[in-house]
């Protein structure tokens, strides 16, 4: 039984005729931004991972027996528990530890709503957003640096 379709090498060379003897193409209607967008969507979903485990570990180092939340929760339980185990540790930046806590609470918001329309469709407010999950994320590496390195220098 022959194929309805095309043989394959010719492909790019068969183009269907309307019935008025037209070139008929099927062209994806895609708007430019869709690539940037689709890749700033991926951006924050990943700095919002990297952001979550950089609170794990560092609430293991400040309380080795810490448990971390499941990876599908929000950052919320993370944050609940920093505070008292970097207190318990002797932090010694607590007052950047709590300001640093303070901003993440406020961008876990932006967990929620990153899949809305209006969200999405925001560039500018996804850059900013990637700008601080990444500014955060390295403040609470910085944290925990100086404190091993703090807890180094005790011995």
């Amino acid at each position: 039984m022959a194929s309805p379709w095309p043989n394959r090498s010719n492909w790019s060379s068969a183009r269907p005729r309307a019935a008025d003897g037209f070139e008929a193409t099927i062209t994806a209607l895609r708007p430019a931004s869709g690539h940037e967008r689709a890749e700033l969507i991926r951006d924050v979903i990943d700095a919002f991972g990297r952001l979550r485990d950089s609170l794990c570990r560092l609430n293991r180092l400040f309380a080795p027996d810490a448990d971390c939340a499941p990876a599908d929760t929000s950052l919320l339980p993370l944050l609940a528990t920093l505070a008292p185990h970097g207190e318990d540790a002797g932090c010694i930046r607590p007052r950047e530890l709590k300001r640093a806590i303070r901003d993440a609470r406020q961008l876990d918001r932006t967990r929620d709503a990153l899949f809305s329309a209006a969200f999405c469709r925001d560039i500018p407010a996804m850059r900013r957003t990637l700008a601080e999950l990444e500014r955060l994320d390295t403040l609470f590496v910085g944290l925990g640096v100086e404190h091993v390195l703090a807890q180094r220098v005790r011995r």
